[in-house]
This record gives structure tokens, sequence and C-alpha cells, in this order.
């Protein structure tokens, strides 16, 4: 097994399990801000819809490292990130991050407490890169039926979700489960408290304008996100929001 991290968004950088690599991460390092790749958190927005900056600050900030504990067979990492108010934002707020690496799984577990006394709402989630050796050639099951917003205006779905070289940007409005599939792997991906699934890959034309992207890179990953994005999410004085996403490791050996 394998997990590294960088305490600055409290970001999962890599995990490998069962000798297969989970997240893409990027070759390009930018030290400013969140690395591409691996699993930035988003928080208290999602994308640029709303008054702060894009996908939020918490993936900015530093984190503080309560636990890093691991034998053979399971490694925990546990962060904390206390938020205070700001001109921007009035709240307070105590986000707990917990990742937890097994033999054939990895939980990743969001916690967000409103420690303030006003209410506040947000949007957000995870924003996994998951690692495929060509976004051309895997297929992602079980959104089937399943309504969507695409970036695109495309309004078909289709039973096995297929990816070309042109950017891909669909937000499906329900958590049902999904598999990711790819030669011999299958990622089963459940997710509670979000309530929505995005799935992005930049494409070869959007890619060639990231600076912290190589240009074939593009085919290297699809991000399949659980998120809270079409509707926030209000959280009163006192409120815990839990979110998770559960990641499977199935290897079909043929």
């Amino acid at each position: 097994m394998k997990l590294s991290y960088d305490t600055l968004g409290a970001q999962v950088l890599e995990s490998q399990i069962q000798n297969t690599p989970l997240f893409y991460k990027s070759s390009i390092v930018k030290h400013t801000h969140t690395k591409r790749g691996g699993v930035p958190i988003l928080f208290p927005q999602f994308a640029s819809v709303g008054s702060y900056k894009k996908h939020g600050w918490v993936r900015d900030s530093e984190w503080l490292l309560l636990k890093d504990e691991k034998d053979k067979n399971s490694h925990l990492l546990r962060f904390l990130l206390q938020l205070d108010p700001t001109k921007n934002w009035p709240h307070s707020a105590k986000l707990s991050y917990d990742v937890i690496q097994l033999k054939n799984s990895l939980h990743l577990i969001l916690k967000i407490e409103n420690t303030g006394s006003t209410n506040f709402s947000f949007t957000g989630g995870l924003h996994p890169y998951f690692y495929v050796p060509s976004v051309l050639k895997c297929t992602v099951e079980g959104l089937k039926s399943i309504s969507f917003t695409d970036k695109y205006k495309e309004t078909h779905s289709e039973d096995v979700l297929k990816f070309t070289t042109s950017e891909f940007e669909r937000l499906y409005h329900e958590n049902k489960p999904i598999k990711l599939t790819y030669d011999n792997v299958v990622l089963e991906l459940n997710q509670k408290g979000f309530d929505e699934w995005m799935i992005w890959n930049p494409g070869e034309t959007l890619t060639k304008s990231m600076l912290d992207l190589p240009n074939k890179d593009w085919e290297k990953f699809i991000c399949i996100e659980p998120v809270i994005a079409s509707k926030p999410k209000l959280l009163k004085p006192g409120a815990i929001f839990n979110g998770s996403l559960n990641i499977d490791l199935i290897i079909n050996k043929t």
C-alpha cells in the first residue's frame, strides 16, 4: 500500500492498493496553490457559482495533521481545519477529514461543523482525479436515467458512459453508486451526505491552456466528484454535516 498527502488542503496526492494507483498527479507543480491531481477538498463553494474564489479556499489552507497511523493492513490520516470569521465569510466552522486506506479500499470522510452563532449555507465536495491509462478506453456505469446538467447542452444519457478527445463536464443530480472500469480494474464508488456526481475531463484542447497540466495528460484521468452543487446545504449553529466517498477496488483476473 502507498499513501501520500500534503497538509496544504489536506490533499491526498497518491493512493496505491493492490499495486494499482487510484489517482493521477500532475508532474508540473505550482507551489502557490493546490496541486493538480489527487483529491482536493472543495468548500464553501463548488466551482464558480457564488461570490467566493473558484472551489473555495480550504484547498489552499494549511490543515493540522492530527493522526498518521499505519500498519501492514491499514493507514489512517486525520486532518483538522478551524475557520474563523472574516470580512468575506462571517462564520465559524470546524472541518475534520479522515482518510482510511485498507487492503482493497479507500474511504474519505469529510465532517463540517458550524461552530458559530449564525446559519451558513455551502456547496462543495471532493474532487478526485482518478487515474486511468487512457480516458478514451475507460467507462462509467450506473448513471442511466439520472437527470443531469451538461455544460455543452448534451441531452442523451448512455447505459455506459464513454469519453472522447473533447472536454466533458456533466453534473448528475443523484448520488447512486457508480462504477469506473478500465482494463481489468473496476472501482466501485459510493457516496453519502453529498447528493450529486460531477464528471469532468478537460479534453485535448482545454488542457493546452492549463499551466499545471502537461498537454497530453488529459488522457490519464477522469474526475468523478461527489458534490453538493445545485442546492446549497444549510448548516445551523451546532449542526454537523458528514460527507463520504468510499472507493472499492476489484481486480478481474481473467
